[in-house]
């Protein structure tokens, strides 16, 4: 019997297939990988009770428990960036086609859809004839640049091109401080986390006292995340004299947002803590009334975040 033999293009599709179920393996991996790392942090998390409860807060085996739940989320980070990076699958790019391509997640990591990605320059000007793409409802976008003479390659040689993100109102929510180059025949991958949407505060706000800054923020949104405005969030620090205010107390903006920076002076007692703060957060109403109180957040790192859900405030 005689054997068939394929022609190129076979050989290349059963290469590209090949190639495709490799990944999908990789893909079943990470997400292995990361099932068990959130399984440890809840295991995690009752071990830590349990420790608590019979040596107490400061004993090191509690403390070093502390640093292990502060890692686990980071690490799922990486994780679902990883899983990004394999999941993202341009097509092929002819050689005169520079191509860039990736995914535009928030920042809790959920994929971005219906945003628009382009080229800027270092002053932050739209460069307009390297085109732009929309991301498609699993945060996934790809720009193609096609330079059939080679002139555009002439005109941005050398020039340091970043990454943008604009809403549907054409504002630019994000801008990526790591510069890409104009490169035909070549692909390159742009993983894009957006920060929340708010405004930083002012520097004369966040006083440099020449001591390193501790700082906590988030968001605050209904249980259907809805952003809730107008809270009053204040922090305090527990430990054995009580409970120690950390900063001021600060109100939600449009979108939830909350900043509350503090000083070590804030829960460093008489040189007597030897870790991060013990953050509870208390939630007031427009009206003063206390609504929610946070578990606390224990032997915390100089920053922290925290988002909460609450129930939505009656009218």
């Amino acid at each position: 019997m005689e054997n068939k033999r394929l022609t190129n293009t076979e050989r290349a599709q059963k290469t590209s297939a090949s190639f495709d179920q490799i990944e999908a393996l990789r893909v079943d991996n990470v997400q292995n990988v990361k099932a068990d790392q959130e399984y440890q942090q809840v295991a995690l998390a009752r071990e830590r009770k349990r420790m608590a409860l019979k040596y107490g807060e400061q004993d090191s085996r509690v403390v070093a428990i502390d640093k292990r739940l502060n890692n686990g989320p980071l690490i799922i980070k990486a994780l679902d960036e990883q899983e990004a990076r394999i999941s993202a699958k341009p097509t092929n790019t002819p050689s005169d086609t520079w191509t860039v391509y990736g995914t535009v997640r928030d920042a809790n990591y959920n994929r971005f859809g219906g945003s628009t990605v382009a080229f800027y320059r270092e002053d932050g000007q739209r460069v307009k004839d390297l085109g732009y793409d929309c991301t498609n409802d699993k945060g996934f976008y790809k720009i193609g640049v096609k330079d059939e003479d080679g002139s555009l390659a002439e005109k941005y040689k050398d020039t340091p091109l970043y990454m943008g993100v604009s809403d549907k109102e054409r504002e630019v929510l994000y801008k990526d401080n790591n510069a890409v180059y104009l490169d035909p025949s070549r692909s390159d991958n742009r993983e894009i986390v957006i920060p929340d949407f708010h405004c930083d505060l002012p520097p004369d706000e966040i006083p440099d006292t020449g001591e390193p800054e501790y700082l906590i923020e988030g968001t605050i949104t209904n249980k259907n995340g809805k952003p809730i405005d107008g809270l009053s969030v204040r922090a305090v620090d527990q430990d054995f004299t009580g409970e120690n205010p950390l900063g001021e107390a600060v109100t939600t903006d449009s979108k939830g947002f909350y900043r509350i920076p503090y000083k070590a002076e804030d829960f460093i007692i008489e040189g007597k803590e030897t870790g991060g703060a013990d953050i509870i957060l208390y939630i007031s109403d427009p009206n003063g009334k206390l609504i929610y109180t946070s578990e606390p957040y224990r032997n915390s790192p100089k920053y922290v975040r925290i988002d909460l859900k609450i129930e939505s405030i009656k009218e």
